[in-house]
């Protein structure tokens, strides 16, 4: 045994130049192919923002005040341009006629529904009321562009609206934007064109699109972001959400590249 540790021994010292050569070049080698990788891998340098994410949108309006008579559509629908969402009267005396027929005709169901027995005199009333009211003028509003039908509030029929009150909305789902916070970091290396991704949270579904950064936008200002792209998937989710009551659209955080960098410049501050 102790011949042999020994001969190892003699064997290391006779050679101990020659191995820490081979250990140095092996090291230098492996330094080398790093400072390689770092130089020629790249990553992205990015910039974030959070906002809504929004359909693009065209609001229906009248330009007088009127009563909506009744609704051709529903919320959710997918109309086409120039059809029919609504009809409405605007003939204030004819609206303020449907409207007391229609709480007469409501205050009387409501005594039939309780059993109240009805007063004859009532039901002439109503008779009467419908004979001398006459048929209003009723026009229609059309949609000016296709998209999905929202209507704001769930507005009901009978109801009477001003010039400034959106009958309805029809939404594009075929684009989408985002008025975005920009985040501090990397905000004054945004610009217009730049790509921008985002991730909706309730589909888990990317959706890229561009930056439109707004000229009077300073560091942490305002971006808009625009998706046209859109995933099937996503249509489908802002269709439902359409339909629905909600009218809550989802935050979303956008990614935004705004340069690349090699490993080398990020870990040594120097690029190339």
């Amino acid at each position: 045994m102790k011949n042999i540790k020994k001969t190892i021994k003699l064997w290391i010292n006779n050679r101990f130049i020659i191995i820490i050569e081979v250990i140095g070049y092996s090291v230098s080698a492996i330094l080398g192919l790093a400072a390689i990788y770092c130089i020629v891998t790249y990553e992205n340098m990015n910039a974030y923002a959070n906002g809504i994410l929004v359909p693009s949108s065209t609001s229906i309006n009248v330009n007088q005040e009127y009563l909506i008579y009744d609704w051709v559509v529903n919320p959710g629908d997918l109309v086409e341009s120039e059809t029919p969402i609504a009809k409405i009267v605007t003939d204030k005396t004819a609206f303020k006629r449907l409207i007391a027929s229609s709480y007469l005709s409501e205050a009387i169901k409501s005594l039939k529904d309780t059993g109240i027995p009805l007063n004859q005199n009532l039901e002439t009333l109503k008779t009467q009321y419908n004979k001398i009211r006459g048929l209003p003028e009723i026009k229609n509003v059309s949609s000016e562009k296709r998209g999905i039908i929202s209507i704001p509030n769930n507005i009901k029929k009978n109801t009477v609206l001003n010039p400034e009150t959106d009958l309805a909305i029809t939404y594009d789902l075929n684009t989408l934007f985002c008025s975005a916070e920009l985040e501090a970091s990397n905000s004054g290396k945004v610009t217009e064109g730049q790509t921008v991704t985002i991730i909706l949270p309730e589909t888990e579904q990317e959706i890229i699109g561009l930056v439109n950064k707004d000229p009077d936008a300073k560091e942490g200002g305002t971006v808009k972001l625009i998706f046209s792209n859109i995933p099937e998937n996503a249509k489908q989710y802002f269709k439902e959400l359409l339909s629905s009551d909600s009218s809550s659209f989802p935050k979303v955080r956008a990614t935004i590249i705004v340069g690349r960098r090699s490993l080398f410049a990020k870990f040594f501050g120097r690029s190339f």
